[in-house]
């Protein structure tokens, strides 16, 4: 019983710990820079169309994400390496994300959901032992 709660500590302590970090980001990203504007506000990447995807280009991104996910993890269940998982994933969904014109609060919101979701993949199997 006592290890069942050191490990829900744990995870507890680990999302506080995220929850911190993101928190300190979203502080540091409100600071003004040397024009007056907010660091989140600031464009992140150099692309010039500003407008929103349309569905076809939408449509493209999501199906290359999911062959290429399915690809990563497919391969990480059969004794693949995760960093070469990585490899296979990120690329598309960096396509995605540097498709538009995209300011900090984009990529803050980009690194909270890879926060949030690094600290779901961390937990489950501790909760699956401890329950």
């Amino acid at each position: 019983m006592a290890s069942r709660l050191v490990l829900l500590g744990i995870i507890i302590g680990m999302w506080v710990i995220f929850a911190l970090i993101l928190w300190g980001l979203w502080a540091f990203s409100q600071k003004l820079n040397a024009n007056g504007q907010k660091i989140i506000d600031e464009p992140v990447n150099d692309a010039t169309r500003t407008e929103p995807l349309t569905r076809g280009e939408l449509a493209v991104y999501v199906i290359c994400i999911g062959i290429f996910g399915y690809i990563a993890f497919d391969s990480i269940h059969n004794g693949g390496s995760p960093i070469m998982a990585k490899m296979i994933a990120l690329p598309p969904i960096l396509a995605l994300f540097n498709a538009r014109k995209r300011t900090g609060r984009s990529l803050f919101f980009l690194i909270a959901m890879f926060t949030c979701a690094l600290g779901m993949l961390l937990t489950i199997p501790l909760l699956e032992d401890i329950l």
